[in-house]
């Protein structure tokens, strides 16, 4: 059976906006829904472990796709309105593989930090 997972990056913001009616309410000016979920592959599965907002509104998610047995370091990054940013990467995505072994790669960001240059650690 074929299944696809999804990097879900599910970014709730309680918000001020005429929207959000009830305090913690889903602001839906963010991807129509208040919710946004990524495709890293068509068949496998992919995690966010971690989200920074940058000082110009983008945001960043990280974690892991896996594709085939080899799992890498996946990013993503959004426009304040929840659309991935053309400007980053392929498409608003990035797929790294840090390990030497291709069958053995197990990569996962946990976490993610700006610098004060802007910069993504």
């Amino acid at each position: 059976m074929e299944t696809t997972k999804l990097l879900t990056a599910v970014l709730v913001f309680a918000s001020t906006s005429v929207f959000a009616q009830v305090p913690g309410a889903l602001d839906p000016s963010f991807s129509g829904d208040g919710m946004v979920t990524t495709h890293f592959a068509p068949i496998g599965s992919d995690f966010a472990m971690g989200v920074a907002i940058q000082p110009n509104g983008r945001i960043v998610a990280v974690g892991s796709t896996q594709q085939d047995l080899v799992t890498s370091v996946a990013l993503a990054r959004y426009l304040p309105d929840g659309t991935l940013d053309p400007d980053f990467g392929t498409g608003g995505q990035v797929i790294t593989a840090i390990g030497v072994d291709p069958v053995l790669i197990s990569d996962v960001a946990m976490a993610v930090a700006l610098q004060p240059d802007g910069k993504i650690v």
